[in-house]
């Protein structure tokens, strides 16, 4: 009543394939195409966010491509570029490279959806005119208002 189990461990390395999978969520992901329009923009916005020379765009083209890939808007990487050079020139430093903020885009990124899933607070009460006068009424009858 023996059966035999054959793994074959390394049959999984020949597999290509273009989708990778993700180290933070384990899924299965396929890269975005980013059209050169956008990715010469979203590149030229962070090189002045963070004060590099006009001419090392071919430098930065990379990571910013990889972070809009990871659907990262271009106003969240702008705005973390910005937030970290300022941060940066606090503490008397100077950017280098755009590799210097990618934990500080992806930090931003996940604060900006988690903020964009909370639920919008419930607006406050607002006292009608009827409901004041009738408090006003029952505090000059009574003494004392509704506990």
């Amino acid at each position: 009543m023996g059966s035999e189990v054959s793994l074959d461990i390394d049959k999984d390395k020949e597999i290509n394939s273009s989708i990778s999978e993700s180290a933070e969520t384990g899924f299965a992901q396929t890269e975005a195409v980013i059209d050169d329009a956008t990715l010469d923009r979203a590149v030229r916005a962070v090189m002045e966010a963070a004060g590099f020379p006009k001419d090392s765009t071919r430098r930065h083209t990379g990571i910013v491509r990889k972070w809009l890939q990871a659907g990262i808007p271009e106003p969240v990487i702008v705005q973390a570029v910005a937030d970290h050079t300022a941060a940066m020139h606090q503490n008397r430093e100077i950017p280098q490279h755009a590799g210097c903020f990618d934990k500080p885009v992806r930090a931003a990124w996940a604060q900006h959806q988690i903020s964009a899933d909370l639920p919008e607070p419930a607006p406050s009460p607002v006292m009608q005119d009827w409901e004041k006068q009738a408090r006003a009424d029952l505090l000059r009858i009574t003494g004392h208002g509704l506990r």
